[in-house]
C-alpha cells in the first residue's frame, strides 16, 4: 500500500516552471556577482603566498648549497641578456637588456621582463673584467646560459599588428636614461634574425662577458664604473627611483634555469615558476633569479680620481655615502648606504614580478640620493 502511494505521489509531482528556473538563475547570478571580486582577491593573495613560499624554499636550498660547498653558488645559471652578433666586436653593444613591459604593448606581443622586475633592479649591461670573472669562478660559477629571448614582436614595425608612426611603435616609452640597450635616440630596436644567438646558449665565465647588473655597469672589460642609476657624473646625480631593496646596486643578477646544479644534483626538482605569471602572457621570463653578493672586484672598478676627493666629485667616494629612503605609509624610512661593502653570504632572490626574498622592512620602492641631496620630509 505504502509503495503504491509513494509511486502515485512521485508520478504526479510537477517539475519547475520556466519562471521558477529564471528566478533561481537570477539569484545565483546575483550571488556570484557579490562573491567573485572577493574570491579574486583571495586568489591574488594566494599567488603572493605561493610566490613567497617558492622563494623561501629556493633561499633555503641556496643557503644549504652555499654552506656545504665552501661558499659556492650553483653553476649553470641563466645570463639574462640578449646578444647581437652584428656588433660582436663592441662588447657593450653586443649584449642587451631584454625587452620589458615598460616599453612594449602586451596587447601586441609579450616582453621578456615585467616592468617591476626591471625597475626594481635598474638593469644595466656590465662587462666583466678578468678579476670579476675569476671571482665568479671562485664562487663556483664557471658556466652560464645566455637567455637570448628576443621578444621584439611588439617593437617590430614590419609586422601588420604593430601600429607605428615614423618608425616608432605606438605607446612606446623610451629608455634614454639607460644606455647600452641597443637604443637609437632612446628607442630599443629589434635584433635582426640573422644576428641572434641561440636560445639558452652556453657560455664560459670570462673577462669580456656581458651580464646584467643592478643600477650600474662598465662599458668594457677595461673600463671603470662611472655611473649609478644611469647618471654618469655624481655631481649631476639627483635620484634613482624604484629599487626593490636599498642594498641592490652593484650586484649581478642571474636566473634560475633548468640546467643549474641545484636541479642536476637533486637539491630541488624544478626551476620554480611564479604563479602570478603562469596565468598571464605579458612577459616570458617567469623564473626566479639570484641577486649575487657584490663582488670585491666590482668595487675595485669604481672610478677613483682622488682618494681625498669629496663625495660629489669622486665616484668611489660617492658610493660610500649614498642615501636611500622609502615611504612606509606612516612615515619615511631612511638608510645610509655604503655601496662599497662586500659580504660573500649576502645574496637574495627575486621573483619575475620584482618581489625579493628576504624582504627589507616589507618595502620595495627605494629612492637613492647623494648624501648632500638628502630630502626633507
Amino acid at each position: 500500500m505504502l509503495t503504491q502511494q509513494l509511486r502515485r505521489k512521485a508520478t504526479s509531482e510537477e517539475g519547475f516552471t520556466l519562471l521558477e528556473i529564471l528566478v533561481v538563475v537570477a539569484i545565483m547570478g546575483f550571488l556570484i556577482a557579490m562573491v567573485a571580486p572577493r574570491f579574486a582577491g583571495i586568489v591574488g593573495g594566494t599567488e603572493e603566498v605561493v610566490c613567497d613560499s617558492n622563494q623561501q624554499r629556493l633561499v633555503t636550498a641556496l643557503s644549504t648549497f652555499n654552506e656545504t660547498r665552501n661558499g659556492n653558488f650553483p653553476n649553470g645559471l641563466v645570463n639574462l641578456v640578449d646578444t647581437n652578433d652584428a656588433v660582436a666586436s663592441n662588447l657593450f653593444a653586443h649584449y642587451r637588456v631584454p625587452t620589458t613591459t615598460r616599453t612594449t604593448d602586451p596587447n601586441v606581443g609579450p616582453a621578456t621582463f615585467s616592468k617591476d622586475f626591471d625597475e626594481h633592479h635598474w638593469f644595466q649591461i656590465h662587462i666583466l673584467n678578468d678579476a670579476e670573472a675569476n671571482e665568479l669562478r671562485s664562487l663556483g660559477i664557471t658556466t652560464l646560459y645566455n637567455l637570448n629571448a628576443y621578444d621584439y614582436d611588439a617593437l617590430d614595425c614590419g609586422l601588420d599588428r604593430v601600429e607605428c608612426t615614423d618608425g616608432v611603435p605606438e605607446n612606446y616609452e623610451t629608455e634614454a636614461y639607460r644606455e647600452g640597450r641597443g637604443n637609437v635616440e632612446g628607442r630599443m630596436t629589434p635584433v635582426d634574425s640573422d644576428d641572434r644567438g641561440d636560445f639558452m646558449a652556453r657560455v664560459s665565465v670570462q673577462g669580456g662577458l656581458g651580464v646584467l647588473m643592478a643600477g650600474m655597469g662598465a662599458i668594457d672589460d677595461d673600463a671603470d664604473i662611472v655611473n649609478f642609476g644611469g647618471i654618469t657624473a655624481p655631481e649631476e646625480h639627483t635620484r634613482a627611483d624604484h629599487f626593490g631593496r636599498y642594498d641592490t646596486p652593484g650586484r649581478i643578477v642571474l636566473g634560475v634555469g633548468p640546467e643549474n646544479t641545484l636541479i642536476t644534483e637533486g637539491m630541488i626538482t624544478t626551476a620554480g615558476l611564479c604563479p602570478a605569471g603562469i596565468s598571464g602572457d605579458r612577459f616570458t621570463w617567469n623564473n626566479y633569479s639570484i641577486v649575487l653578493p657584490r663582488l670585491s672586484a666590482t668595487v675595485d672598478r669604481y672610478a677613483v680620481s682622488d682618494p681625498e676627493a669629496e663625495a660629489t666629485t669622486d665616484f668611489a667616494v660617492f658610493m660610500r655615502s649614498v642615501s636611500a629612503r622609502a615611504d612606509e605609509g606612516k612615515g619615511v624610512i631612511r638608510e645610509g648606504i655604503n655601496l662599497t661593502t662586500t659580504q660573500a653570504w649576502n645574496f637574495y632572490t627575486a621573483c619575475p614580478e620584482g618581489h625579493s626574498w628576504p624582504e627589507t622592512d616589507e618595502l620595495d620602492d627605494w629612492v637613492f640620493y647623494t648624501a648632500a641631496e638628502w630630502p626633507e620630509d
